[in-house]
């Protein structure tokens, strides 16, 4: 009897050896071969949603910067006059012209106002999420995503991360709510 136990033990071990066997050599069969591997493409890079290049928007009257303000019920007139005095730096202009430039993963915003000289801006980090998203990095509200649209050659850039203020979400609404052409 025992020598019959040592048989079958022997043949159970004798068959899962052979099914361990079998799985490796299926699962090698599944598997790419080195060579394989290494003429595989290697991924590519996500171009960026916005070229480097300039970006200019049509000058934006001040009375529609004034209009929008009367129509928005969330700021207090004392950030209402802080928006055009201190922040677009509008009162006493007609118009508000923006305009923006890429280059080497940075963004550059250019305010100015009348036709005057632009402001002296700091430039932003700019990074690429997706072949629609881009992602600024602000030295004062760290990292702001926008949503990028393009219909032919004119580029619209749409807030995804929230301002951190209720006066940082209206001042992009107006800084962001034109529509960019690239220049040539």
């Amino acid at each position: 009897m025992f020598q019959r136990m040592q048989v079958t033990v022997a043949a159970i071990a004798a068959v899962v050896v052979m099914g361990v066997g079998i799985a490796v050599f299926v699962g090698m069969m599944n598997t790419p071969s080195v060579g394989s591997l290494a003429s595989s493409p290697p991924a590519s890079p996500i171009p960026p949603p916005v070229p480097d290049g300039t970006y200019v928007a049509d000058p934006i009257p001040v009375t529609d910067i004034e209009a929008a303000l009367a129509a928005e019920q969330i700021l207090t007139s004392a950030q209402e006059e802080s928006v055009l005095r201190d922040v677009l730096e509008v009162r006493g202009h007609q118009e508000l012209e923006v305009s923006f430039t890429v280059a080497d993963d940075q963004f550059t915003m250019h305010i100015t106002r009348d036709g005057g000289p632009p402001d002296p801006e700091e430039a932003w980090g700019l990074s690429t999420i997706d072949a629609d998203t881009i992602a600024f990095q602000v030295p004062c509200c760290g990292t702001q995503r926008y949503q990028v649209a393009w219909n032919g050659n004119d580029l619209k850039l749409t807030p995804i991360t929230a301002g951190a203020s209720v006066v940082e979400e209206f001042v992009r609404e107006i800084l962001f709510s034109p529509t960019f052409r690239a220049e040539p």
